[in-house]
């Protein structure tokens, strides 16, 4: 299935989607399974729900930036808006069928609903912090291109960039911190 995502653009689609629900129901399969051979055990999980989110959006948009880019740098700049549309559209199909699985497999389950706390609040604020630095810093860079008259694209293409290295930034940042208990 993989090997569908890394060849052309018709076959985006067919790899990509098939592997996501394949590897959403493994995930509920395996813990059905575990919670079926021992029922009496309750094992909480170590990482939170905001922790795990933070993990599967952070490697989501690394592995698609880098599937992206390497279709892109392949096939050529003629593939490029194919490309950005199909790549967005499986973020946002990896971001609900992976939300999903890590609902279905939290333990404790009433985590899910607990309200942000000091530390949760503290990651939050240092994870922005850190984008705004990539996004304010960036910016300055769009005047600049504008100016040397480049393309209309090539200006799109730059703050496109902007925003998903804050993205990537972010969430790098989010599960950083989580991990290390400093923000």
């Amino acid at each position: 299935l993989l090997v569908y995502y890394f060849t052309p653009i018709d076959h985006l689609w067919i790899g990509a989607g098939q592997l996501i629900g394949a590897l959403a129901v493994l995930a509920v399969a395996l813990r059905m399974r575990s919670q079926r051979m021992n029922p009496d055990s309750e094992s909480f999980s170590q990482t939170s729900f905001r922790e795990k989110s933070a993990i599967l959006m952070f490697a989501a948009l690394v592995v698609l930036t880098l599937g992206g880019l390497t279709l892109v740098a392949t096939y050529g700049l003629s593939t490029l808006v194919p490309v950005v549309l199909a790549t967005v559209a499986l973020l946002i199909t990896i971001a609900v069928v992976g939300h999903l699985a890590i609902a279905f497999l939290q333990n404790p389950i009433d985590e899910l609903d607990s309200a942000a706390d000091e530390r949760d609040r503290e990651v939050e604020l240092g994870s922005i912090r850190n984008a705004y630095y990539v996004l304010g810093c960036g910016i300055w860079s769009i005047p600049v291109i504008a100016v040397i008259d480049l393309s209309g694209l090539i200006v799109a293409l730059v703050a496109c960039s902007l925003i998903l290295a804050a993205e990537l930034i972010y969430y790098g940042s989010l599960v950083r911190y989580y991990r290390t208990g400093v923000a």
